[in-house]
């Protein structure tokens, strides 16, 4: 019925849409009249009409019609935009996390007009360079960092602490934890938090890790480690980070960096034992290349025609140096050998300096070709810097000290990269580190005084004295320094120089890795017991549980024996030494109970001891990466929700593409757009759960 044949006698009134008989169906039309929006019919706006309208057989099947589809109304219900809202922040979430992680937050400016122009407007994404920095420091930062924490509580842990300086001249201190994940049973290594330093020194050292650790709740007892480098201000004998630490934690544990030690040593015992011309002739080598596209194809014909002694190293560790791919489906050799690429040659670094090795190895695997190059260089350019370097490569000494050192530092160079891994048994580790040592010292020390001396004995043996070395001709070289020593065209004086310089550089390397080493030699006698699979045939009495990792009193300690033996005579899936004691961890009993946690506890303290610096230095690499020229003026708490970003996705060990934020973490609004309150001082201070409350 059309509204125009119906003459009300009343106005229609909006209160009747309130009504529960009412509510579902009634609505205003023109003229004053009512709609029956079940029916598609106008009425007459009387409310005793309306009313019995409600009761009809009409109305009532048509309601039944109705309520069983799902109205235009309920499209707009709070759940069904709640659900909506929430997709869309997902996405927004999932954007401004592959910003974080791959690319710069400016670079989405763009990219979100494009998807808008080519997926819907403003449906598809609304999302912006300034949306985007608060969602990644008020969103997912702090989702990254909250899981972490509930991943962290209540169980042991160590530190890796080191400082630097950013590109806008900012001094960093970066802070990473090593622990026992419950939630992932394993032993993780992850990000923790960088702050900025008012001051270098060792108070604001204390200060920095204090402002990292504030908001952590974690308690001193879980504190096993503690890692840094060899700085005076990390571990000096007065005022220091490891003396006011240790003011706070007495049975705090600290291990200096080996890969630090490794470094220092080596570049030490060749800074002093050898002449300082090899650095320079490794380093102007590459400097004649680095810039000069003319300079590296004159080269790559020198090598045609004269090839290389050694060029079978691993496609994968060479950027752009070995054969094409295709050129493995030729079979003429001489066509193939036309195709080589010429290897290129590493630049020496000041930071890394066992680099070094590879230098050395790239050196000496084309020491004729670069010979042959500088000599033609010279002739046809008259380059004052070719005829040195031709001068130094036709010098056999220079020769024969390249291949002293490429063993030497290329072990070195293999025990740093195994200490940088996270994955490997540190227990294992060590006892790889000692058998270096030992055979270190074999090579110049006498019989006599390797029989008498254990590891911890030889650290602080004297080797000043003549008495405990070996005699130049003794002294073991390696054989194929010996060979070309032999047949090298220099008089016998120089040969018996080459001979007392490889002695003196191994006494002083050994002498650089006794005084860096040593506590860590220390430490590792009293915990390798439980590698495996030595920990199977030892025999333990009380004394082989050390403090701090075990209680000390004797009830305790006679329990611990007990559940040793207990384990030592069950029968275990897991070889490895950190696999087999967290299966024993998790091992349960008829009961449901863990019999073995008061054994397990303490190993656990051992395993999350941190062996090197390495997951730290990979902070600062990050930190290079993100705050670049274009991004120096980045802040602190930026930076750091970065950083919490990529590490978070890596402990989780998710990949972007397949990270879906949780709807948790969809419930955002404008207060993101928020200023934070300013800090006050006393936020640094140490509140009721700070590890530094004592």
């Amino acid at each position: 019925m059309s509204c125009s044949k119906l003459k009300p006698r009343t106005l229609y009134q909006r209160v009747w849409e309130e009504l529960p008989l009412l509510k579902p169906w009634l609505s205003g039309a023109k003229d004053d009249h009512a709609y029956c929006k079940f029916c598609n019919q106008y009425l007459r706006p009387h409310l005793a009409d309306l009313k019995k309208h409600a009761t009809t057989k009409k109305h009532l099947d048509a309601a039944k019609v109705v309520g069983g589809q799902k109205s235009v109304a309920s499209s707009f219900s709070p759940d069904f935009v709640s659900k909506t809202k929430a997709k869309s922040k997902r996405r927004e979430l999932r954007f401004a996390l592959y910003c974080a992680c791959k690319t710069s937050f400016r670079a989405l400016d763009p990219l979100t007009e494009i998807i808008q122009s080519e997926f819907g407007g403003r449906e598809a994404l609304e999302l912006h360079r300034t949306k985007c920095q608060d969602l990644v420091k008020k969103v997912l930062a702090p989702y990254f960092k909250e899981d972490l924490l509930k991943d962290l509580a209540c169980v042991p842990f160590s530190l890796m602490v080191d400082e630097s300086t950013d590109i806008s001249v900012k001094k960093l201190l970066a802070v990473s934890v090593r622990y026992f994940s419950v939630k992932f049973s394993s032993i993780v290594t992850t990000y923790l938090g960088v702050t900025e330093l008012e001051q270098g020194d060792a108070f604001g050292l204390v200060d920095g890790l204090k402002k990292v650790l504030g908001e952590w709740e974690i308690k001193a007892e879980h504190f096993v480690g503690l890692s840094t480098d060899g700085a005076n201000v990390m571990l000096g004998n007065h005022k220091s980070l490891l003396r006011i630490l240790q003011n706070f934690f007495p049975n705090l544990v600290h291990l200096r960096c080996s890969c630090h030690s490794f470094d220092l040593a080596a570049k030490e015992a060749v800074k002093k034992a050898l002449p300082s011309h090899i650095e320079y002739l490794l380093r102007e080598t590459y400097n004649w290349f680095a810039h000069s596209r003319q300079r590296q194809a004159a080269y790559a014909q020198i090598v045609d025609l004269i090839g290389v002694d050694c060029m079978e190293e691993n496609v994968e560790d060479i950027n752009n140096n070995v054969l094409d791919e295709e050129l493995e489906l030729e079979e003429d050799t001489e066509e193939l050998q036309k195709k080589r690429k010429v290897l290129k040659l590493l630049s020496l670094s000041d930071t890394r300096w066992l680099v070094i090795s590879d230098c050395i190895e790239r050196v000496l695997s084309q020491y004729d070709a670069l010979k042959c190059h500088f000599q033609v260089a010279y002739e046809k350019e008259r380059c004052h810097q070719a005829k040195i370097l031709h001068e130094m490569f036709s010098d056999e000494t220079n020769r024969l000290l390249l291949l002293f050192l490429h063993p030497v530092l290329k072990e070195l160079r293999q025990k740093t990269l195994l200490f940088q891994s996270n994955d490997k048994d540190p227990l294992r580790v060590f006892q790889d580190l000692e058998v270096y040592f030992l055979s270190l010292a074999s090579k110049f020390l006498k019989n006599s005084v390797l029989q008498v001396n254990d590891i911890e004995d030889l650290c602080e043996l004297n080797i000043d004295s003549e008495f405990c070395m070996l005699s130049d001709e003794d002294v073991n070289y390696g054989s194929a320094f010996l060979e070309k020593l032999k047949t090298a065209s220099i008089s016998y004086q120089d040969k018996v120089g080459m001979r007392q310089r490889a002695r003196r550089f191994f006494k002083y390397l050994f002498s650089g890795l006794q005084k860096r080493l040593a506590g860590a030699f220390a430490l590792h006698a009293k915990i390798k017991q439980f590698a495996m699979p030595d920990f199977k045939a030892k025999e333990f009495v009380t004394s082989d549980f050390p403090s701090p990792f075990f209680p000390q009193k004797a009830m305790e300690l006679a329990e611990i024996e007990e559940k040793c033996h207990q384990v030592q005579l069950q029968t275990w899936k897991e070889k490895n030494t950190e696999k087999f004691w967290l299966e024993v961890h998790n091992k349960q009993d008829a009961a449901g109970n863990f019999p073995f946690r008061i054994l397990t506890s303490g190993v656990l303290k051992m395993l999350v001891l941190p062996i090197s610096n390495s997951e730290v230095e990979r902070v600062f690499s990050q930190v290079t990466l993100i705050k670049d020229k274009k991004r120096a003026g980045m802040k602190t708490d930026l930076l750091d929700a970065i950083l919490f970003c990529r590490f978070g996705l890596r402990r989780l060990q998710i990949r972007i593409q397949d990270f879906m934020p949780p709807l948790s973490i969809c419930n955002y609004n404008s207060t993101i757009y928020e200023p934070e309150a300013a800090k006050k001082d006393e936020a640094t201070k140490p509140g009721p759960s700070s590890l530094f409350n004592t």
